[in-house]
């Protein structure tokens, strides 16, 4: 694979990314004036870090997506790791504060996730730096206690994590379309099962994208594709044709970042290079 230069698959199937004009650069910034071209909703779906030797999503999509999406116009951004609440419950309150100030309050800091703690702030402080709202779009804040902050959701509690899945599915689907409503640049950031337009069969339950898509047909799908997170098993979640996922590795640059068109059209991924590989 050509080092340093940005691949776009038109495809579906296609295991061999043919090399753009020369005039193209491999940056993040180039690939999102592109795909924002007609001013979509934007999904970003990212693998959550289970090792802490990892590298993270959360710190790629702060340092190269949001400077990125604040040059576009795009100023709002839907989180799905902050409760959903009334407008005087707490969350909703700090989070107002948070826009304003860029002080986090004690409820945001208790739903950061903990591996990824440092990054998440750096996602935040950088939000708001570049001006960039966010909003909530997690579980219900009145029964959070029986979803994300159930004693076994981490062990996978199966009606927790049932009723986690429907509440984000429900929530960041109404929010997006809320603030879409508004005539807002609206992009959202979840673990890459929910912003699937192509849901895999039985994991169509976790995903709003689909439902969003029959909304307004105006969005996108974009995964981040760090390859220590999709390694070992995750990259069977990732949404590519059946032969592209055979071959995944082979979309992986040896430098820069590549962009993938999955299954389908209004679909992409982009891949960053092995950290030490």
């Amino acid at each position: 694979m050509i080092s340093g230069i940005l691949n776009l698959t038109v495809n579906m199937v296609c295991l061999a990314p043919a090399s753009p004009p020369q005039d193209e650069s491999p940056t993040t910034a180039k690939i999102l004036e592109k795909l924002a071209k007609n001013d979509p909703i934007l999904l970003f779906g990212y693998t959550h870090r289970e090792k802490p030797e990892h590298p993270s999503a959360i710190a790629t999509f702060a340092k190269e997506i949001l400077p990125a999406m604040k040059k576009k116009g795009y100023l709002d951004l839907v989180v799905e790791f902050f409760p959903v609440g009334e407008y005087n419950d707490p969350i909703e309150v700090e989070l107002r504060e948070f826009n304003r100030t860029g002080k986090m309050g004690t409820e945001m800091k208790r739903f950061i996730d903990t591996m990824d703690r440092r990054n998440f702030e750096q996602l935040l402080n950088t939000a708001h730096k570049l001006g960039i709202k966010i909003h909530s779009g997690g579980v219900d804040w009145a029964t959070r206690h029986e979803t994300i902050l159930h004693s076994d959701f981490i062990l996978g509690n199966p009606e927790a994590v049932r009723k986690a899945n429907e509440q984000i599915v429900e929530n960041s689907k109404n929010r997006i379309i809320s603030l879409k409503g508004q005539r807002k640049l609206v992009f959202a950031l979840n673990g890459c099962l929910h912003n699937d337009l192509d849901p895999l069969p039985g994991k169509a339950h976790k995903s709003y994208g689909k439902i969003i898509e029959e909304l307004d047909p105006n969005v996108l799908e974009v995964d981040l594709v760090i390859p220590e997170l999709s390694e070992e098993r995750y990259y069977r979640d990732l949404p590519l044709s059946e032969l592209q996922r055979v071959r995944w590795k082979d979309f992986i640059p040896q430098q820069g970042i590549n962009l993938i068109q999955g299954r389908t059209s209004n679909t992409h991924l982009i891949f960053w290079p092995w950290r030490e590989k």
